[in-house]
């Protein structure tokens, strides 16, 4: 991990690099980590594999911190990431909250480790939720003002992702900022762009609309079809979470944008980055 994290620092943003790192990353948990390997050995590798990445989160040099997340995120959607403890989870989650805060390390990469960890650990994630939605508003103001469409995009598309994945109740304090703000992005010159914008505005008018009935009728938890239900590690069942999502709700624009597993899409050019 030493020289992975040197490498990312030395990278000088180069994607087929930072790309390279973040296959070795997953391929050393996938060879350490056997059926027969004691419980605490498979936590301790995920640890060890996590701990520097998560740290390198913090750092100053952007194309370290990129290249961390990238290769936090695809070890996050390996199958060993079962394996990594509440406490590591909440220690990127922190970190990269934090990193979002700052305006250099703003990349698609964190964005995207951001709906990674949504999705397979939205119970802990939910506990930053308000600052994950907050940081995804902003970079979405800096790409307007950057004339950056591929930021906007991606920003709209986490906090669309966040909505969907995340109990609602965690972002109910934020509705009326992102409804205010999707409702501007209809005018994006890109049709993508406001096409994704549309999509995050009928799922913000969706949750505000049932906020006063579904989620407020009882302390209990959620148990509303719309957002799925989640297993013992925190995973929506996305399949259910949409599948009352009829074709005339969504406006032929914003079937362009696959904003259920958008995250994916992040890293299909290699200038995520920009």
């Amino acid at each position: 991990m030493a020289t992975i994290i040197k490498t990312l620092a030395s990278s000088a943003g180069s994607f087929p690099l930072q790309q390279a790192c973040s296959k070795v990353v997953p391929a050393i948990a996938r060879y350490g980590i056997e059926p027969t390997t004691p419980e605490d050995k498979k936590r301790h590798i995920i640890h060890s594999l996590c701990k520097p990445l998560s740290e390198a989160l913090l750092g100053s040099q952007e194309c370290l911190t990129s290249g961390a997340a990238l290769c936090l995120k695809a070890l996050v959607d390996s199958d060993n990431w079962r394996f990594a403890s509440d406490d590591m989870v909440n220690r990127v989650c922190q970190n990269l909250a934090v990193s979002l805060e700052e305006k250099s390390t703003q990349t698609n990469s964190h964005m995207a480790l951001v709906m990674a960890l949504a999705k397979y650990n939205a119970l802990i994630v939910e506990a930053y939720a308000r600052l994950l939605v907050q940081s995804g508003l902003r970079i979405l103001k800096a790409g307007v003002i950057e004339g950056n469409s591929q930021k906007r995009l991606s920003a709209i598309q986490m906090v669309n992702f966040l909505m969907k994945c995340l109990d609602p109740r965690s972002i109910f304090s934020e509705l009326d900022l992102i409804i205010e703000k999707m409702n501007k992005c209809q005018s994006d010159p890109m049709a993508y762009v406001s096409g994704a914008a549309f999509e995050a505005l009928q799922t913000a008018k969706k949750i505000a609309a049932e906020k006063g009935s579904k989620f407020e009728k009882s302390s209990g938890s959620i148990t509303g079809s719309n957002f799925g239900r989640r297993d013992n590690r925190g995973r929506m069942n996305l399949s259910n979470a949409y599948s009352d999502q009829s074709p005339e709700s969504i406006s032929p624009e914003s079937q362009t944008v696959d904003s259920f597993m958008e995250y994916e899409s992040f890293f299909e050019s290699p200038n995520f980055n920009n």
